[in-house]
């Protein structure tokens, strides 16, 4: 009897351990269930939080689209110098007096420039020097249209003088502006 109870002892033994070995299994197996469920709910999570900032900044880009068009529209384009030499000639001639275009230049930052700020701009100044001659009633208005341009212009420089031409008075002006574009990439 004592081999028998031994044996019983033992198979229960046995029995017990499977039955902990198979709970143990068991709940790992639930556990490990759980723990991907959880990875899957939190990438969801993260991908809901990343549309809500996405589709955040989209709504924030439509809302400064005006003011950002506004200031975009007060620089030349990169494709603009052209033009924007066109529009001075033809505000010279609106006036009534010829423009003449002395120089046209671009003034960038400096390529050596340790400055970080410096080297990621995206703007540069158009440089323009132009001469008219006429009466100074004429030279007056024409300076004032310029400078009432719609863009970000300075005017650097105004030499005006008094020609001498007999019963009229004739004056001659040269000006140099400088008027932010964007730069050409």
């Amino acid at each position: 009897m004592n081999y028998r109870m031994r044996t019983i002892n033992l198979l229960l033994a046995v029995l017990a351990l499977a039955g902990v070995l198979g709970c143990y299994m068991f709940f790992n197996i639930i556990r490990s269930n759980v723990m991907r469920a959880y990875v899957a709910d939190s990438a969801a999570d993260i991908q809901v939080a990343r549309r809500q900032q996405a589709q955040m900044v989209r709504t924030t880009l439509d809302e400064i689209k005006p003011e950002v068009d506004s200031l975009s529209s007060r620089l030349v384009n990169t494709e603009g110098t052209i033009l924007i030499i066109e529009k001075i000639e033809a505000l010279g001639q609106a006036v009534g007096m010829p423009v003449t275009v002395n120089s046209v230049g671009v003034k960038g930052v400096d390529s050596k420039s340790k400055d970080p700020k410096a080297q990621n701009q995206t703007t540069e100044n158009l440089l323009l020097s132009f001469s008219v001659n006429g009466s100074w009633d004429k030279i007056y208005t024409f300076l004032k249209v310029v400078e009432s341009l719609p863009y970000k212009m300075a005017i650097q420089s105004v030499a005006l003088s008094y020609v001498p031409a007999g019963k009229t008075s004739i004056w001659s002006g040269a000006f140099s502006v400088s008027i932010l574009k964007n730069k050409s990439q």
